[in-house]
């Protein structure tokens, strides 16, 4: 017989969320105030410039303040407001002469609105934003339901939260919760701490995104490409199919990516002084929030070596070497704490490291590049029908008058608008040719590094970025490597932006395969990016891209593996849409946990203190709560102010005296309840 429902202990109430997500927002604002005018005085002069060096200042004062009130144990609400406050105050005032003034804004909108925009672009920009919308709605209306979320990110940020601080926690977890480099999980924990949510935890890798676009757009210009090229090769990069389902998540792989990008586009302004040592703190920034980001500093480093005058080259290069060494100050915490600075990590990552193996890696990863998330079945037709949709508009743009359209050229964005259809196809084809190689070599281990058939997937963990990226990656590289033919200026930037996610490729191969590395190429990829505006000259292609860019778009957010939108379009599909599912039943990525975790979400209050007999292999997130304010307690399911337990199948935790078996499931999970007290 289930007990009755106390208000809130589901969740949080209405008034608790409203006064949460408004007390983020005034936050976030300050700190938004605070870093803008002080970006403004260190003289950016372009606007990309100014808007990525506003971004890395303001993530530099998330992680500085939930770090320094992490000592003595000071991190909660009010003390980080405070704090907050106190760091506007003292930014304010030598830059107050800074601030945008009115007539800014007015030339701002002015420019915006005499952009010259062209029809492909408009709805590609109009692709996006809706597209960021659906993502933001999916951030704020939706749990986070990705297994590595789950497992440590959400989870470490959580225990911070309930201990005042960030430090290495006790219990029984995956080794991650403690030996990752935390940075992008303290800003996940600035907004738990000041909304009292997890609302709100979405929102830093939404944030990620417009900043990683803007720094794409901002490196466009460094080529030389002008304003239009530039900002379809950034609206392009946000359309891709990874980068979209990481946006509304709580992983962190889009937060890498915004502070690289943001050290590539600083280190090759040349307008201001402090530009390169804002590169070094982005470093920093990046080293310290994922090991991946440490792969991608030879990369970095090329393209500041590459990219400024010869004079001021050494600046931008020893800047992000300075940035990189503290950047890695968790290696120096795990090395305190557990006497490795991988902090038990390195164990997991074993490589064959001989040639044959690594240049295998290296294909495997390169075939796996060739995805269509969210085609699967007959929605993969969709593309023919947007084929034909382009060919329609080249027609009827050449009757017109108004676009001189070639003949050739309407069938070339035809027929390039349709070939995802045959992805899976052409996919399988080479993927049976690989294995044939390497079993005719006679090395099995490497012709079934997988078995492929995941081309048609859509998850934040597992998609890559889409038949757009491929034709507009290729098209780029065709584009350098003819303008390198006829000797063409400024060629070393854009070939090297061009050819990063090859460099990057190679980077991973060294370290392992799986299928879930492509969201490592984030950087890479928004470097590439950064040169395929120079396909925006040619209608059929620009044509081709847009409309291949908005379906792949689409069709990731609307079959969303974990979260489906219910949207049915040529493929029948059954389930229920991710609006409709309950929050218990969205995060059991665990067979057999449904039951428990619906029983805990009804029955256990919302600020109990309940304790848990877990394995490293549990994910026990779910049970802080929507509000995280359930006190969760490990080293014993029955602890002194424990009023709930809940032990997982297989653990010795019978009933002691005043505790009686709530619910057990039938798969063993059992949730205990104290029937009298300590």
């Amino acid at each position: 017989m289930r007990t009755a429902i106390p208000p809130n202990a589901t969740g949080e109430g209405f008034t608790v969320r409203a006064m949460g997500g408004l007390l983020l927002a005034l936050a976030v604002t300050l700190v938004g105030l605070t870093a803008l005018p002080l970006a403004a005085r260190l003289s950016p002069r372009s606007p990309a410039a100014l808007l990525v060096a506003a971004y890395v200042l303001a993530f530099a004062e998330v992680v500085a303040l939930t770090l320094a009130l992490s000592v003595g144990r000071h991190l909660e609400r009010a003390t980080l407001l405070a704090a907050i406050l106190a760091c506007f105050a003292a930014a304010l005032p030598p830059a107050r002469p800074m601030l945008p003034r009115r007539d800014a804004l007015v030339r701002l909108v002015a420019r915006v609105r005499t952009f010259g925009w062209t029809p492909s672009l408009l709805v590609l920009a109009c692709a996006v934003l809706v597209g960021a919308g659906y993502e933001a709605a999916l951030a704020l209306g939706t749990p986070q339901i990705e297994d590595d979320s789950l497992y440590y990110h959400l989870t470490r940020a959580a225990l911070w939260k309930q201990h005042h601080g960030v430090g290495y926690v006790e219990g029984p977890f995956d080794d991650r919760i403690n030996g990752n480099p935390p940075n992008a999980e303290l800003a996940v924990l600035f907004t738990m701490v000041l909304g009292r949510s997890d609302r709100f935890v979405g929102l830093v890798q939404l944030a990620a995104l417009a900043a990683t676009t803007v720094a794409v757009y901002g490196l466009a210009r460094r080529t030389g490409l002008e304003r239009r090229a530039s900002l379809f090769g950034a609206l392009a990069f946000a359309s891709l199919p990874v980068v979209a389902l990481q946006a509304s998540t709580a992983l962190n792989d889009l937060v890498v990516a915004s502070l690289l990008a943001a050290a590539a586009l600083l280190a090759l302004d040349t307008s201001s002084r402090a530009s390169p040592w804002l590169a070094g703190l982005a470093t920093a920034l990046a080293v310290g929030t994922k090991f991946t980001a440490a792969l991608m500093l030879p990369l970095l480093l090329a393209v500041a070596a590459v990219g400024r005058r010869r004079g001021a080259r050494l600046a931008g290069v020893v800047a992000i070497a300075a940035g990189a060494v503290p950047g890695a100050y968790w290696y120096l915490v795990n090395l305190v704490e557990s006497g490795d600075p991988s902090g038990r990590l390195a164990g997991e990552q074993t490589s064959d490291l001989r040639p044959q193996a690594v240049l295998a890696r290296a294909l495997r990863l390169a075939l796996r590049a060739l995805d269509v998330p969210g085609a699967s079945g007959r929605d993969r037709y969709l593309y023919v029908l947007a084929a034909g949709g382009v060919v329609a508009l080249g027609l009827a743009a050449r009757h017109s008058g108004r676009t001189p359209a070639r003949w050739h050229a309407v069938a070339v964005a035809g027929l390039l608008t349709a070939a995802p259809a045959a992805v899976g196809a052409v996919s399988d084809g080479l993927l049976r040719g690989y294995q044939r190689f390497w079993l005719t070599v006679g090395d099995r281990g490497l012709a079934y590094l997988d078995f492929g058939g995941q081309q048609d997937r859509a998850t934040p963990m597992s998609s890559w970025y889409g038949p757009g990226a491929v034709l507009l990656a290729a098209g780029s590289l065709l584009l350098v490597a003819r303008a390198a033919r006829r000797g063409a200026a400024a060629v070393r930037l854009r070939a090297l932006l061009a050819l990063a996610p090859l460099v990057g490729i190679a980077a991973l191969a060294v370290l392992s395969y799986t299928e879930y590395m492509g969201r490592f190429l984030v950087f890479p990829v928004a470097l590439a990016a950064a040169t395929w505006g120079a396909l925006y000259r040619s209608p059929a292609l620009r044509w081709a891209a847009t409309a291949i860019c908005t379906l792949s778009l689409g069709l990731a957010l609307a079959h969303y593996e974990g979260k489906p939108s219910g949207l049915r379009l040529l493929e029948p599909r059954r389930g229920a849409s991710v609006w409709h599912l309950p929050r218990w039943r969205l995060q059991a990525i665990r067979p057999g946990t449904e039951d428990v975790l619906r029983v805990v979400e009804e029955r256990v209050p919302a600020d109990a203190a309940l304790g848990l007999a877990v394995t490293p292999s549990d994910f026990v997130y779910p049970f802080f709560g929507a509000g995280v304010a359930r006190t969760l307690r490990f080293a014993s399911p029955r602890n002194a102010d424990a009023a709930w337990a809940v032990v997982r199948p297989g653990l010795p935790a019978e009933p002691a005296p005043g505790w009686r078996v709530a619910f057990r499931s039938s798969t063993g999970w059992r949730v205990l309840e104290r029937t009298r007290g300590p």
